[in-house]
């Protein structure tokens, strides 16, 4: 079976207030648009926080405001609240996480109409695999730490290895030596993906550790190399590069676990460092993971914005409100709130070029025309 997200609702989340998604779940690709600093990557960020409520951190993911209820106010925590449905059955799954100043405080769920106990959501959950990819803060081990795990694993599923953990090190020397040919599987199989951006990029693991180090310390002694002729690990290389590596070694992994697994794969900014051709190959990389699974994008590049029918397009905006809000001496500022800007079809493009700065005569114009064509050599030549 495979779930996939219907609706999110976020309240009180860094910048987002209170704000709505509706997702059409026939279509796989969803794509946040706004400008800087409008909550793009917060929808992510929430989504993210859902399924790893150990993350929370209350100075950032708490607002700054207060909320102004009745007679007093209160302090305000973040309220996250998915709703899920399962493709194969139309079961609804409705689960919400609630958390304070401090921690996690409450999850509860629905099946339809029925009550699901936290044991019941946390098993649900635990059935889909989430894919965060931010324009920052990316870490190499830990990628690779999963690459192995979720990949390789069934290939020790047999063996000490998936004992106890005096059998683990027991078995740790007979890992290493196996250690090097899974790494050089997993090298030639991401050249193949790798050469379609560049024939000369050769991807290639190597292992750095020694014996004296345990099993979980792996993925910090693997550096990833990609061979142009500099003998430089990634974090050598350009900033384009890096981040493309990054973004095509998760999608290896989502790719490799996507029959085991409902998968929501989730990248910010997937435009950042790479030029226009670029994008565009990346791009087909996700909608091979889009054919059966959800892809949550934010972006700002037209490549990654269905402009043609606007179906799970979102388009956000900053509200500054003309309320201060106090909250330490000579500390006042006003509470920003993200908004979700309402689109029909024709608005909604004219709304998205603004957004984009396209004017009417721009190459990559986008119009409400639609062109009818028969066979891909029509399309090719048009």
């Amino acid at each position: 079976m495979t779930y996939k997200i219907k609706t999110i609702l976020v309240k009180r989340f860094r910048s987002l207030f209170d704000i709505a998604l509706t997702i059409d779940t026939n279509v796989n690709t969803i794509s946040i648009c706004g400008g800087n600093n409008t909550g793009k990557t917060n929808i992510l960020r929430a989504i993210n926080l859902f399924f790893h409520p150990e993350k929370y951190e209350p100075k950032e993911d708490k607002p700054f405001h207060k909320v102004v209820s009745g007679g007093g106010s209160t302090s305000t925590s973040p309220e996250i609240i998915i709703g899920f449905v399962d493709s194969n059955s139309s079961d609804i799954y409705t689960i919400a996480r609630k958390f304070d100043s401090h921690d996690l405080v409450e999850t509860t769920g629905k099946k339809n109409t029925d009550i699901l106990s936290e044991e019941e959501v946390i098993k649900f959950l635990k059935q889909i695999k989430l894919f965060y990819i931010e324009s920052i803060n990316v870490s190499f081990p830990q990628l690779i730490n999963s690459a192995i795990e979720d990949v390789y694993e069934g290939k020790y599923s047999n063996t000490r290895l998936s004992g106890a953990k005096k059998q683990v090190k027991d078995s740790y020397s007979e890992y290493l030596s196996s250690l090097q040919e899974i790494l050089q599987e997993l090298s030639s199989e991401l050249t193949s993906l790798f050469s379609i951006y560049n024939q000369e990029w050769k991807v290639d693991f190597r292992y750095e550790g020694s014996l004296s180090k345990f099993v979980d310390l792996i993925s910090d002694d693997v550096k990833v190399h990609i061979n142009d002729g500099s003998n430089l690990s990634i974090e050598g290389k350009g900033s384009g590069l890096q981040r493309l590596a990054y973004i095509l070694l998760n999608y290896f992994v989502a790719r490799q676990i996507s029959s085991q697994s409902s998968i929501i794969f989730m990248v910010d900014e997937p435009d950042v460092y790479l030029h226009h051709g670029l994008q565009k190959k990346l791009k087909d990389n996700l909608l091979d993971i889009s054919q059966n699974h959800q892809v949550f994008l934010t972006t700002h590049s037209p490549v990654f914005i269905d402009t043609y029918n606007l179906k799970n397009v979102f388009l956000l905006d900053i509200l500054r409100e003309e309320v201060q809000y106090k909250r330490k001496p000579n500390e006042v500022f006003y509470k920003l709130n993200t908004t979700l800007v309402s689109m029909n079809q024709i608005d909604g493009i004219n709304k998205i070029r603004n957004y984009l700065g396209l004017d009417e005569l721009d190459a990559n114009n986008l119009s409400p025309c639609n062109f009818l064509v028969e066979g891909e050599a029509d399309k090719i030549y048009i």
